[in-house]
């Protein structure tokens, strides 16, 4: 079922990748396509010590998240996502959102709904 309509934050700040809310024709159930980027600063300690550690620094990464939202985008705290991806790069996390927030609008993104008992992965048959 497509949705009524997407709205796309034109200008996102770093680390903020994209921000995207779509409406579904359902009253009052919305959306929330959100792309960002995580990385350590050098200069940390964590960052120091994961360095010392594995003798590598840590790679930025970049992930997307689709989880409900009300009409200006604002989540609940502690929602579980109803879809996760995550990415190496920015350009990729770039096209990435796009990609996820078009399939989202149109019908195509399965979403995961989360249960107590449902772990990502796992049939319910499986005990």
């Amino acid at each position: 079922m497509n949705m009524r309509w997407l709205l796309h934050n034109p200008s996102p700040e770093f680390p903020i990748v994209g921000h995207t809310i779509v409406a579904s024709w359902l009253p009052w159930r919305y959306y929330l396509v959100f792309t960002f980027g995580l990385w350590c600063d050098p200069t940390d300690s964590g960052a120091k010590l994961i360095v010392a550690i594995s003798g590598k620094s840590p790679e930025p990464e970049f992930h997307t998240k689709v989880s409900k939202c009300d009409r200006d985008g604002l989540t609940t705290p502690g929602q579980r996502p109803f879809y996760e991806r995550t990415y190496a790069t920015v350009d990729e996390a770039r096209v990435g959102h796009q990609e996820t927030a078009e399939a989202l609008f149109h019908g195509r993104l399965r979403l995961y709904q989360w249960t107590r008992r449902a772990v990502p992965g796992r049939s319910r048959l499986d005990a």
